[in-house]
């Protein structure tokens, strides 16, 4: 505490003080000449705050409302398989975000593959000996060793430099019915792994074989930066506007995106009381 000449003393704490029928901070009145007026809850809700984000790589700011509850309820932890019925907004917005990354960072995703399943692998799928997610963990554990090592074009016989860098993907699983009312479950793929056109043939062959699942899709994204909204439309996020309840069971992650293709999390850079 010290003397401020002014009759008045300041400390770490402010000193209450009636001023016209408010009180005020009167160590903010002594030290700046200003009064500022101390605020009182009156009532014992929870706290409302207005939170706002940035994310540098977009240089982009969040504003949202913060409610705080005070009953100190936590939701039950899952237990048991993991499956779901449609890709959660959680989920397309991962994916939306990352699709932004890497058309802001990379220059966005460049081809579009999708996976399918056939007969015996659906059967194994629908018996519980493996899940999709599972399938496509492995392909992804060859694909990148492709990518970073080369590979030989079995077609052509040339040569295919491999990369000094990680493989981006991203990838989300859907399970609708075929015609004869069995599952049918596939997978939607954005990746930035583009071959030469003469190439092309060749390289999709050798990523079908890799899969080993069934047939493996692959097309070239015209406009990379709008990558996100073909993954949308390929991988019916809509589907509910389109007249069906659900996208199938999928036991597993639905949804995956490789660690460097993941967009930047928000990062707080205020919080204020609202009022």
């Amino acid at each position: 505490m010290r003397n401020t000449g002014l009759g008045l003393s300041t400390s770490n704490s402010p000193k209450r003080s009636p001023f016209g029928g408010q009180s005020v901070d009167l160590c903010a009145l002594a030290t700046t000449g200003h009064y500022k007026p101390l605020r009182s809850h009156t009532s014992k809700g929870p706290g409302r705050f207005t939170i706002i984000t940035h994310r540098a790589w977009s240089d982009e700011y969040r504003i949202r409302t913060q409610v705080e509850t005070t009953t100190g309820t936590l939701p039950p932890e899952q237990s048991g398989e993991r499956a779901s019925d449609m890709l959660s907004m959680r989920g397309a917005r991962a994916i939306g975000d990352s699709s932004h990354y890497m058309a802001v960072k990379k220059g966005g995703y460049t081809t579009f593959l999708t996976l399918t399943l056939d007969a015996g692998a659906r059967q194994r799928v629908a018996s519980g000996e493996t899940t999709v997610q599972k399938e496509i963990s492995r392909f992804w554990d060859a694909a990148q060793k492709m990518y970073s090592r080369g590979w030989v074009n079995e077609m052509t016989g040339n040569k295919v430099e491999g990369k000094n860098d990680s493989l981006h993907y991203c990838w989300v699983v859907e399970n609708p019915k075929n015609e004869d009312g069995e599952d049918n479950p596939h997978a939607h793929i954005l990746m930035r792994w583009r071959v030469p056109y003469r190439e092309f043939e060749g390289w999709a062959a050798r990523l079908e074989q890799l899969w080993g699942q069934g047939f493996a899709h692959l097309e070239k994204i015209k406009e990379p930066e709008k990558a996100g909204a073909y993954m949308a439309k390929a991988a019916g996020y809509m589907t509910k506007a389109e007249g069906r309840t659900d996208q199938g069971t999928v036991r597993g992650n639905r949804y995956g995106i490789s660690k460097p293709s993941r967009a930047s999390e928000w990062l707080q850079v205020g919080r204020y009381e609202l009022g």
